[in-house]
């Protein structure tokens, strides 16, 4: 089996090769391999082929090892030095990509690669406010003047006066 390739099917019905070997670190792709073998193309409509591309990159990378455990929580400012120099380059992407990359992750069962998204995406958000967030993702605010009066409301209760350290 170690020859054998996969066919991963993209949404846009793009064709990727890959060694099952590779294929199975994803936890979807090897029960559909139990159960329906290695011989028909495996269809992954919830990823884009240029997102399937990143995942199979990652994949392909730690063919032979494990990713190393990302340290919890983050340091402040200090995403490059809690991750491994490779996956410090892989993730520097476009916030919405690794956005889409989390989602096809989180779809395709690969908690490593899961959770370096999250990471990534949690240092992105370090120190902004919401309409900072909102701004950097291209979100709209959909809460209502009276809405955004009451969470803040809610949230001031919850700031600590005077926090002891």
């Amino acid at each position: 089996m170690a020859d054998t390739k996969l066919k991963l099917k993209s949404r846009e019905d793009q064709i990727f090769e890959v060694e099952v070997g590779i294929a199975l670190q994803s936890q979807l792709i090897k029960s559909v391999v139990e159960d329906s073998g290695t011989e028909e193309e495996i269809p992954l409509p919830n990823v884009r082929g240029p997102i399937l591309e990143k995942v199979i990159e990652y994949l392909r990378h730690y063919k032979d090892s494990q990713p190393l455990d990302i340290e919890r929580p983050l340091k402040a400012d200090a995403f490059e030095e809690s991750v491994p120099a490779w996956d410090s380059e892989f993730i520097k992407l476009r916030p919405d990509v690794v956005l889409e990359l989390l989602s096809a992750s989180n779809y395709l069962d690969i908690k490593p690669l899961i959770d370096l998204c999250a990471a990534k995406i949690a240092s992105m958000l370090d120190g902004k406010s919401p309409e900072e967030i909102r701004n950097y993702f291209g979100l709209e605010n959909d809460l209502t003047p009276e809405e955004q009066e009451k969470f803040q409301q809610e949230v001031k209760c919850l700031e600590i006066e005077d926090p002891v350290v």
